[in-house]
């Protein structure tokens, strides 16, 4: 369930206006709010949230994973990181096989 996900990652709240920082718990349905100011862009909140999730070693497709899994449930298909290439789209064979 839980193959190769961080403990934690940083995401934006898509819903929220403006955008704001949050934090995605592994195993955790939803977020927690962060003290981040909100983004003045979507540029900008962008550029916080691969910042500190560098500064943590999450790698984008791990971040994908995570928001799947906190939004849908964490043994969805979509909640493996090997599902998503190394920008966060998803791959064309999703099944995450070494195969493709």
């Amino acid at each position: 369930m839980f193959k190769n996900l961080p403990e934690a990652c940083y995401s934006i709240a898509k819903t929220s206006n403006p955008l704001a920082l949050i934090i995605i718990k592994r195993g955790e349905s939803g977020y927690y709010k962060t003290d981040f100011p909100n983004a003045s862009s979507k540029e900008a909140a962008e550029q916080w949230r691969d910042e500190m999730n560098e500064r943590l070693g999450v790698t984008k497709a791990q971040r994908k994973a995570m928001e799947v899994g906190s939004m849908f449930d964490w043994n969805a298909p979509a909640a493996n990181p090997e599902c998503y290439d190394e920008n966060g789209n998803i791959k064309k064979n999703r099944r995450g096989n070494s195969d493709e």
